[in-house]
């Protein structure tokens, strides 16, 4: 709370504290001020405050209670009657009057708006610096959950980052708020959004103004579970008895020699590195043999070893002759249509077929 003393204090202090300290000391002992005005002016001067003064004076007590009553009325009429009344003297009067002109003038005083926010006044932040930073493994069912904002996400994302391997971390609200470029406050909604869904477990830091969060095991993916079989080898590879080692040593070589195809990647690492030798350096394979034949794509038509010229001239012979109007040469065959009321012709003798080969040959 601020310094306040009285108005008729203002004449006695100045720019030098001792001084007022004795123009004080002389008014309480002529018993002009009291004695709570000297303590509450040597208090503020040790401790460097600045004192303010009072610029409204005490009311009475019965005065304030009967403007009180009359809400509907005029507070200067309810004053002036109750003086009229002798409930009050002139001077409890004039009293009001200047505290009535001192908040009306203050209530009148117009207030300073700030500049409309545009975009080249906007303060510009300097970005934190999280290049050398990493978000660890984070649970998808956190990311897909439908009643967490996007900012909680991020927010979690956050703490898992700060936090590390381990799943406690004690930081500051602004120093989460300044990161994600939002407000202490909407860090804090972040917080209780985390806290419902059941992620996070927050209370009040140790150092002063610090939060202690406790991310719960739900917000990561299970750990990770070796298999047993090849913790049992990796023991024996490390196990002290030689016959043991050796064992184990020996089963990867067989492995390995058996399933080398299968180990192997058709087009191996660009870079050299010495752990991909046996990926760079591989026998050179046959090549493949490149498929020809029609597409979708191509206009390629196979070729036929059998002359169909004579198909078609037995075919013409057998069947009889159509009617004019129904006949349409097509592309590949003979282009016969039955006409209407007709039977289409049968399929061709392979004996014919047979017997204009080998005149053909």
């Amino acid at each position: 709370m601020p310094d306040i003393l009285p108005a008729d204090c203002a004449a006695l202090i100045d720019s030098d504290p001792m001084k007022s300290i004795q123009r004080l000391t002389a008014a309480l002992a002529a018993g002009e001020i009291d004695l709570t005005v000297l303590k509450t002016f040597v208090d503020a001067t040790a401790a460097g405050r600045t004192v303010q003064f009072q610029k409204t004076r005490p009311v009475s007590l019965i005065m304030l209670e009967h403007i009180r009553s009359h809400p509907n009325e005029e507070p200067r009429r309810v004053v002036y009657r109750g003086y009229a009344d002798g409930l009050w003297s002139y001077e409890d009067v004039e009293q009001w009057e200047v505290n009535h002109a001192v908040l009306s003038s203050a209530r009148k005083s117009s207030v300073r708006r700030a500049a409309y926010l545009t975009r080249s006044r906007r303060v510009r932040r300097p970005l934190p610096r999280v290049s050398d930073q990493f978000v660890p493994k984070m649970s998808m069912d956190v990311i897909c959950h439908r009643d967490l904002p996007d900012g909680a996400k991020a927010c979690l994302a956050t703490l898992l980052t700060l936090a590390g391997k381990k799943d406690e971390v004690v930081t500051f609200t602004s120093s989460i708020a300044t990161m994600l470029g939002r407000t202490p406050r909407t860090v804090r909604n972040y917080f209780i959004a985390l806290e419902q869904c059941g992620l996070i477990l927050r209370r009040p830091g140790t150092d002063p103004n610090t939060v202690h969060i406790r991310i719960l095991p739900i917000s990561k993916p299970e750990p990770y579970q070796e298999p047993r079989d090849i913790t049992a080898y990796r023991l024996a590879r490390r196990s002290s008895n030689p016959v043991l080692r050796e064992m184990a040593e020996t089963v990867a070589a067989f492995s390995w020699n058996v399933h080398l195809a299968v180990g192997r990647k058709e087009e191996g690492r660009k870079e050299v590195s010495a752990f991909n030798l046996l990926l760079i350096h591989k026998p050179e394979e046959e090549p493949k043999p490149q498929r020809s034949g029609p597409t979708s794509h191509s206009n390629f038509r196979p070729i036929m070893k059998t002359n169909r010229s004579h198909w078609r001239g037995a075919q013409q012979q057998n069947s009889p002759s159509p009617a004019i109007g129904h006949e349409k040469l097509g592309r590949y065959g003979s282009g016969v249509h039955p006409s209407p009321g007709t039977e289409p012709a049968g399929p061709p003798d392979h004996h014919q077929l047979s017997s204009h080969r080998e005149s053909a040959g």
